[in-house]
């Protein structure tokens, strides 16, 4: 009896914070990495860039899922129109909260949102998320402002667990953590899942992003029909963040 072999394939994605740079050098960045070969951008620190947003995918052939406010609109997802969207939406993590002046960012941080869409790749469902964690909860100097944000840090990371455990089938979410692996507030998203279950492991790629500070990370979820490379961290691109690259490779069903 003869086996028909599966077709294996291949989806680049990268999470990117295009940092303040202006519009014509994030479209320059968004061009020179779909020429490499990107299909899922996982994006942040874009809320006011939807009109740039827009005449990328138009012009590259993406779709743009993206919220029309500061709060939704700071993360966003682009996904060739190889692959077209099933459902999209956003999944509230926090809301506004004052931390104070203490830190980047300002001293009220927009609601925290993942930005989630749903495609099909072989036969397999695949969803991919985009989120960004509150800045400055890994310096060394205890301030009530440090702890507002930690606090803060913690409720996303709560929201991200819940948002994970409700997909079925591969999780793809990429982030700025503002925070290194070594975080241990980023422990809980090692395994999430009944523990013990080779399903509910966390397959994490993250290199070095920021300097030399790997906190820009894709994690994906395990499973038998989707493997991920190590990731890369590009050189020569606008933003003070790299973006960061994986290659996914996805069986087909049978």
């Amino acid at each position: 009896m003869r086996h028909r072999l599966r077709r294996v394939i291949h989806l680049l994605v990268a999470t990117y914070n295009v940092g303040s740079r202006s519009d014509a050098h994030v479209l320059d960045d968004l061009r020179r990495l779909a020429d490499l070969g990107v299909r899922v951008f996982l994006l942040q620190e874009v809320a006011d860039r939807h009109h740039m947003l827009a005449r990328f995918a138009e012009a590259a052939g993406f779709q743009l899922h993206q919220g029309d406010s500061n709060d939704q609109g700071h993360v966003a997802v682009l996904v060739h129109d190889d692959y077209p969207i099933k459902s999209a939406g956003y999944w509230r993590c926090t809301d506004r909260t004052e931390v104070g002046d203490w830190g980047a960012g300002p001293r009220v941080l927009a609601a925290k949102w993942i930005a989630w869409v749903e495609i099909e790749v072989a036969g397999r469902v695949l969803w991919f998320g985009s989120t960004h964690f509150p800045p400055s909860v890994q310096r060394k100097k205890a301030t009530p402002g440090r702890a507002r944000r930690r606090a803060l840090f913690a409720r996303q990371v709560v929201a991200v667990r819940a948002w994970w455990t409700t997909r079925r089938g591969g999780k793809v979410l990429g982030t700025d953590d503002n925070a290194t692996t070594a975080f241990p507030l980023l422990r809980a998203l090692r395994v999430i899942g009944r523990a013990g279950r080779r399903g509910a492991r966390v397959v994490l790629r993250t290199a070095a992003s920021h300097g030399h500070r790997p906190i820009d990370k894709i994690r994906v979820a395990w499973r038998r029909w989707l493997k991920v490379s190590p990731a890369q961290a590009l050189d020569g691109y606008s933003s003070d963040h790299r973006p960061v690259v994986v290659d996914l490779e996805i069986k087909e069903t049978r």
